[in-house]
C-alpha cells in the first residue's frame, strides 16, 4: 500500500485533481525528497530541483530504486549516469514511468541496474522538469536496493577449465562441489564424478575428512593443473 507524502503547493497550470498529485511511499510513510515536503512549482530550484548523487564506498554489482512522480504521466524527465570508480560513464539514460496524460495522480516506478561486476561506484540522477506546467515538476525516492557482489555461478570440473572461465574470473565467482580428499589443514581436492580434480585451498576450514561430500564457492585460477578454488570458510559446506 502506498502513502501519500509532500503537499501540494498552489501556482499549477492543468491541475485536474491537485490532491493526487503528491509522492507515493512505497515503505512507509516518508520518502527523500530533496527539495523538501513542499511539492511547488518552478522555476524554483530550491524548491523543485530533485537532484541526487550516491557514491558507494566499495563498488556494487546491482542497485534499483524506486521513482516517485509527482504526476505519472507517463514522462519523467529523469536521467541516470552511472559512473565506476574512475568516473567513466558506464550507463546512460531515462527513467521510464507509467501513466499517459498531464495532471495524472501519482505514481511510482522501479528503475535498476545490473552490471556484469561490482564496477558501479556513482550513480547521478539529475530531474529536469522545472516549469508549472502541470503539477509534475517534483520526484522522490524511496527503497534503495543494491547488492556488491554477484552470486557465484555452479560449474562442475571439466567445464571449470574452460577458457570463458578464464576471462571471467576476474569478476565472477565459482561453486563446485563432489568428494573430498583432505590435502592439508588448508587445501583440499574436490571430484565431482569427472575424474578431473579441482583443488580447493581455504585456510581455517574445518569439518571435513576424506571422503566427504562437499561444496565450495569462491575464485578460480585455471592456468594450471588441477584448477584452483580460494575459497573463505564460510564458503565451504559439507553436504552429507
Amino acid at each position: 500500500m502506498s502513502c501519500p507524502w509532500g503537499s501540494l503547493q498552489s501556482g499549477f497550470s492543468g491541475a485536474p485533481h491537485p490532491e493526487t498529485n503528491r509522492l507515493l511511499a512505497t515503505s512507509g510513510a516518508n520518502v527523500l525528497s530533496p527539495g523538501g515536503p513542499e511539492l511547488g512549482p518552478g522555476p524554483n530550484p530550491a524548491l523543485e530541483s530533485d537532484n541526487l548523487t550516491i557514491v558507494f564506498d566499495t563498488p556494487v554489482s546491482c542497485f534499483g530504486f524506486d521513482h516517485l512522480s509527482q504526476s505519472a504521466d507517463g514522462y519523467s524527465f529523469t536521467h541516470i549516469a552511472v559512473r565506476d570508480a574512475s568516473g567513466k560513464q558506464i550507463y546512460g539514460g531515462s527513467v521510464p514511468i507509467s501513466g499517459s496524460g498531464g495532471g495524472a495522480p501519482g505514481g511510482p516506478d522501479f528503475w535498476g541496474i545490473v552490471s556484469s561486476s561490482a564496477d558501479i561506484k556513482t550513480v547521478e540522477i539529475t530531474e529536469g522538469d522545472n516549469n508549472n506546467q502541470y503539477p509534475d515538476c517534483n520526484i522522490g525516492f524511496d527503497t534503495f536496493r543494491y547488492f556488491s557482489t554477484t552470486p557465484a555461478a555452479g560449474v562442475n570440473n571439466r567445464d571449470l577449465r574452460h577458457p570463458v572461465v578464464a576471462a571471467a574470473a576476474e569478476w565472477q565467482k565459482f561453486r563446485v562441489w563432489g568428494v573430498v580428499t583432505v590435502l592439508d589443514a588448508e587445501s583440499f581436492l574436490l571430484d565431482d564424478g569427472s575424474a578431473l580434480h579441482v583443488k580447493v585451498v581455504c585456510p581455517g576450514y574445518t569439518g571435513l575428512v576424506t571422503g566427504d561430500y562437499a561444496q565450495a564457492a569462491g575464485t578460480v585460477s585455471n592456468g594450471e593443473e588441477p584448477p584452483t578454488l580460494a575459497a573463505s570458510p564460510g564458503d565451504v559446506t559439507k553436504l552429507n
